[in-house]
């Protein structure tokens, strides 16, 4: 009687333990799918669920580049400081029609290394690799133009400008990405972002990155957010006017 006692007891724990293993499965596959189909390609409009955020989320912002800047946590300060870079995006960088298209998309379980990506957790990962609208891209309506920003279009460089000066920008940038109660100030603005009136030159702007998101244990909620690899690419071209345009 002990015997058969103890098998009995034995199977509900490995009868659950078969289904934890296959509902963190499901849930993997259900968050990749809202993740990649709606949330990414939306970013720049609208924020990722509340429902898919563990409520001590980490927002790591370009670790493997800058490993100096702090880490966000908490799910208020996540989406504050979300908003901040989609509001600095679309006004200041690219076309406010502009969505990010998903390119690649890898999966790694917690027992999984992925020494080509930055993480800090041993549970399940998804990284998502994406671009922003490239030319032609029809989200961008009928301009067509990648980096028509909401308040106009701005370049994020200048040769004219100093070191020091580019730092400064940024580093009032970045201060408003962590505090986003505070403003950017209107002289940051006119000495680092330099509108193009010229409505001969046209800029082909696209930027690309990846996403690693970091799961709970059971792939449910992300609990780290990296924006990592992200690169800023610039085509600009003067548009040919007269008998000699082809």
């Amino acid at each position: 009687m002990v015997n058969i006692a103890l098998r009995i007891r034995t199977i509900p724990f490995r009868s659950l333990a078969r289904t934890y293993s296959s509902q963190a499965h499901a849930n993997l596959g259900s968050i990749t799918e809202y993740l990649t189909l709606r949330a990414i390609p939306n970013l720049l409009k609208e924020p990722i669920d509340d429902t898919k955020l563990d409520n001590q989320i980490k927002l790591r912002l370009l670790p493997t580049t800058h490993p100096y800047m702090p880490t966000i946590q908490g799910i208020n300060k996540y989406k504050h400081s979300m908003n901040a870079i989609r509001l600095i995006i679309r006004n200041f960088v690219l076309n406010e029609r502009c969505r990010l298209h998903v390119t690649k998309v890898e999966s790694f379980t917690g027992q999984d290394k992925c020494p080509r990506y930055n993480t800090i957790t041993t549970t399940d990962k998804l990284v998502v690799h994406w671009q922003s609208c490239s030319e032609g891209c029809t989200h961008l309506g009928p301009d067509n133009v990648t980096s028509r920003a909401k308040f106009g279009l701005y370049k994020a460089t200048d040769s004219q400008f100093s070191s020091s000066e580019s730092n400064t920008g940024k580093s009032e940038i970045m201060n408003y990405i962590f505090h986003p109660g505070e403003k950017i100030s209107d002289s940051m603005m006119s000495q680092h972002a330099r509108p193009v009136t010229d409505s001969q030159w046209q800029i082909s702007r696209v930027i690309t990155g990846i996403f690693i998101f970091e799961m709970n244990d059971d792939n449910s909620k992300i609990v780290v957010h990296t924006i990592d690899a992200v690169e800023m690419s610039d085509d600009e071209k003067k548009a040919e006017t007269g008998a000699l345009a082809c």
